[in-house]
């Protein structure tokens, strides 16, 4: 016969529900923090979107013009996402195919068409030093005065991008009519 003791049932009515309570407010830790962190924001999904569409429409005069490189310098930036963009991209447009390519400060750019330089790494890139005929894409204020050629930005919840026409032209990186149509030219000088 069993018999129940005071600290048995102590034990058995508050603390086996309390292991069960903390134990489970620990899974759900765990389980709500990797999705927030794998979560893209919709300005980047759509920045990305730009991005991608960005490398159709882009002719680099000494470059290959089957294959193009957009390099990043930040990796978590666009995740994952970026990757679906251009893998329908290149589904979509058989005859050119477009690479991504992660690449460090201390990196060679050469290979490139398009760059993306992310807020994060702005101030530790002089735009001056870059090769020539080098897209270079940013979201910071100012990208466009410190020699960079189209900037994002945000107006009334919306994501747009300014160009510098006179820097593209210098450099010797052509834009399709179609995307000029789109963008703002030297707005507020972005």
């Amino acid at each position: 016969m069993l018999r129940i003791t005071s600290r048995h049932w102590i034990f058995t009515f508050f603390w086996r529900p309390l292991c069960l309570l903390s134990v489970l407010l620990i899974a759900i830790c765990f389980i709500i923090t990797p999705v927030k962190a794998n979560e893209i924001g919709l300005e980047n999904k759509i920045k990305a979107a730009f991005l991608a569409n960005f490398m159709l429409y882009v002719e680099n005069r000494e470059k290959d013009k089957d294959v193009r490189y957009l390099c990043l310098y930040d990796k978590e930036k666009f995740g994952k996402f970026i990757h679906q963009v251009v893998e329908e991209k290149n589904k979509k447009y058989n005859n050119l195919i477009v690479n991504i390519s992660y690449i460090s400060l201390d990196q060679p750019v050469d290979y490139c068409h398009a760059v993306f330089i992310s807020s994060i790494d702005t101030q530790f890139i002089n735009l001056k030093d870059f090769p020539k005929d080098i897209l270079t894409i940013g979201e910071v204020p100012g990208f466009l005065l410190s020699g960079g050629m189209i900037n994002f930005f945000i107006e009334d919840d919306s994501v747009y991008f300014a160009i510098n026409l006179d820097v593209m032209n210098r450099r010797g990186v052509l834009l399709s009519s179609q995307l000029l149509k789109l963008a703002r030219i030297n707005k507020n000088n972005m």
